[in-house]
């Protein structure tokens, strides 16, 4: 690496940090040393390499690694002491003075955030409470001005686009400074600086001398992607999740211009909290927006909002093509809904405190391996917490990409793993596709393949060819399709997993041979022995608990309180079915008749042909049921034996990992009233719930 160029020196603030108590610079002292010092020192490096064209926090790092920043009590507050400093930060020895005052204004934050973590009065385990917080960290940067009427703009976008694109942020941000408005971003480079660009000369124009260029960021991304010159006002809020809610409750609408993951990642937890319930009747302008060569992708993404959260996702936004003045337009329009909303209600113009966020949407997401591929990516929950779940997989995409403790959590364990249902994950899948396409993230390496590295998704349209007799409730066919309780557990499992189920109902001895010839990939319920270990991979979780019992005509009752009560009887059995009770299935007291089904076995019962049937009592108490024979069959409560049932793969190594993620779903799928509500339904006939 070539060795930077560097200078040491000694900087006082101006502004905001100028007048302090003899306690705050003890605090500031204090922030010196342990965590915070480190924290400070990521980001004012950041800050300094102001125009860096590095989006890696880990090559910022490597590139001064003598950097060091003293903090020192004088007078009039603290002085920072600067060592082995990047040089380009400096114009004959001074520094340069947005540089001063945005390094300023990160020690502000960062100590201002940690004092407020030691306040007891702080709550961060309610969702008022983390509002409040959001807001005590806004007021504190001076952020919050009262009585002043709404026109802040947020405008999120990528950090690396075509030049095309970003002369098009440039225009859009010129018309909204003709028409009055201030420009708010994420600070760093792109679309965060483009319409901040074409502001300034529009306020020039129209001598607008108080225009704001207000930048939120958060320690993480700051320290990968160094603030844009043009920022006059920075705050560094703690994490994602307080940066996103400060966008939101300090502007007035947001524009969506192109960009990558962490530009999906924003429009998706604006849209989660858009779709709110209790935000239905909210107004807040949204835009999509770009240049004619960026229409591609704006469908794209429309189509994929489409595709995963719906048409009431879709109705929260317009979409507009080439033309920056219409944007604008648009834009004052909705503005002015806001202003008389907010009148009506006798709300804040600074900070939209009606605004509904779920608390889902508000806690830190720490994307580690586990908990990316923990994400619930089904429809099985309301649409804003699907979105905010799809915005939590592109927060881990974008931390494996740009942010270093991401890119290290890679490099040590590979690529993420992220598994849903096939009609979210195919959409998924290709609008990352066409991210890596459209080369729309900078990538460690340089490779765009890194992307697809950074999430190992399960769902590429793989069918499994399963076949099973059926057994009702638990796998049969109605009116020729296939249901069941089993049968909709693999269907939904395998349906997180993004793989698509094909069902095949085979006399049970015919499942059997079709699995050994290999043309089956799996066996649905069936009983784990230890002799079909070396021709089945059996899955870890079962699928349903099952209870072998007697049953009896009820005219002609039995008594049944040991084998010997079954001396010299005869009793229908299913060819080709495991017994679990030994003593039963060794048994040579009483003899054993097959029959071609259950139904056929039940039949025979009734017209006295053979004296008991053997079958799972949830299964025969369904199929009497079917069959409108209640009255003329009951069942011993003694029973037989317990036994589970489950799914069972084909003896293939390929097949191992398939089997510990159905595994691992399934025992995911357990805990959720989804499942719960899946048992009710599949309850005895008498008592199934509507």
């Amino acid at each position: 690496m070539l060795k930077r160029s560097t200078i040491n020196a000694s900087v006082s603030p101006k502004g905001s940090l100028e007048t302090l108590s003899q306690r705050e610079v003890q605090q500031l002292r204090e922030t010196g040393s342990g965590s915070v010092y480190r924290l400070f020192r990521q980001c004012a490096l950041a800050i300094l390499n102001t125009g860096s064209h590095s989006d890696n926090a880990k090559t910022i790092l490597e590139a001064y690694p003598d950097f060091e920043v003293k903090i020192h009590q004088q007078d009039r507050g603290i002085r920072l002491e600067l060592i082995n400093a990047p040089a380009d930060a400096f114009v004959d020895g001074e520094m340069i003075a947005s540089t001063r005052e945005m390094l300023f204004s990160a020690l502000r934050d960062i100590v201002y955030t940690q004092s407020e973590l030691e306040n007891k009065r702080i709550d961060l385990d309610s969702s008022e409470g983390i509002t409040d917080y959001v807001f005590h960290l806004l007021r504190n940067a001076h952020t919050l001005r009262s009585g002043v009427e709404p026109k802040m703009v947020v405008c999120w976008g990528g950090h690396s686009i075509s030049t095309e694109e970003y002369k098009y942020t440039k225009k859009v941000g010129h018309e909204l400074g003709l028409r009055g408005l201030d420009i708010c971003t994420g600070c760093g480079p792109g679309v965060m600086k483009g319409p901040m660009k074409g502001a300034t000369i529009s306020h020039a124009k129209q001598r607008n001398l108080t225009g704001r260029y207000l930048g939120l960021t958060e320690p993480g991304i700051i320290a990968a992607e160094a603030p844009n010159p043009i920022v006059n006002e920075l705050v560094i809020l703690p994490d994602i999740e307080k940066r996103l809610e400060a966008f939101v409750r300090v502007g007035h609408g947001i524009i969506i211009f192109p960009g990558g993951a962490g530009t999906a990642e924003e429009f998706l937890y604006l849209l989660g909290i858009l779709t709110h319930p209790d935000n239905q009747d909210l107004p807040f302008p949204v835009i999509l927006t770009g240049p004619k060569s960026a229409s591609t992708y704006l469908q794209q993404l429309h189509d994929f909002i489409g595709a995963t959260l719906g048409a009431a996702a879709q109705q929260r936004y317009r979409m507009i093509v080439n033309d920056p003045a219409e944007v604008a337009r648009e834009m004052v329009i909705g503005i002015k809904a806001v202003r008389q909303f907010r009148r009506e209600r006798n709300d804040a113009f600074h900070f939209n405190w009606l605004l509904k966020i779920d608390e889902s949407f508000q806690h830190p997401f720490e994307p580690t391996h586990e908990a990316m591929a923990g994400l619930n990516l089904t429809r099985e929950q309301p649409l804003h917490q699907l979105a905010a779940n799809l915005r939590r997989a592109f927060s881990g995409i974008v931390a494996g990409n740009v942010k270093e403790n991401g890119i290290r959590l890679i490099e040590e364990h590979g690529p993420y793993e992220i598994r849903g249902e096939t009609t979210i994950m195919r959409p998924l899948d290709r609008l990352l596709q066409a991210f890596v396409e459209q080369h729309r993230m900078k990538l460690p390496g340089g490779s765009a393949y890194l992307l697809l590295c950074c999430c190992a998704f399960a769902a590429r349209g793989e069918t499994l060819r399963l076949v099973t007799d059926a057994w009702a409730p638990y796998v049969y066919e109605e009116d020729g399709q296939a249901t069941g309780l089993d049968y909709e557990i693999t269907q939904t499992v395998l349906q997180r997993l993004g793989i698509e189920l094909e069902l095949q109902f085979l006399p049970w001895k015919r499942c059997l041979l079709a699995l050994e010839h290999g043309q089956a990939d799996g066996i649905l319920d069936i009983f784990h022995l230890p002799e079909r270990e070396a021709g089945m991979l059996f899955v870890a979780e079962p699928l349903s608990d099952v209870e072998l019992v007697l049953f009896h005509a009820r005219n002609r009752p039995f008594r049944f309180t040991s084998l010997e009560d079954l001396r010299d009887l005869v009793i229908g059995v299913s060819p080709g079915y495991w017994y679990n009770d030994e003593a039963f299935r060794t048994s040579t007291l009483f003899s054993r008749e097959e029959a071609q089904s259950h139904e056929a076995n039940m039949g025979k019962l009734i017209r006295h042909r053979v004296d008991l049937v053997v079958n799972d009592r949830r299964a025969g108490l369904y199929l009497i049921a079917q069959m409108g024979i209640e009255g003329q069959i009951d069942y011993h409560r003694k029973r037989l034996g317990r036994d589970h049932l489950y799914l069972a793969l084909r003896k293939d190594p390929a097949l191992q990992p398939l089997a510990q993620a159905f595994a691992r779903e399934l025992r995911r799928f357990k805990r959720e009233p989804a499942y719960a509500r899946l048992q009710a339904r599949y309850a005895r006939p008498h008592e199934r719930q509507p």
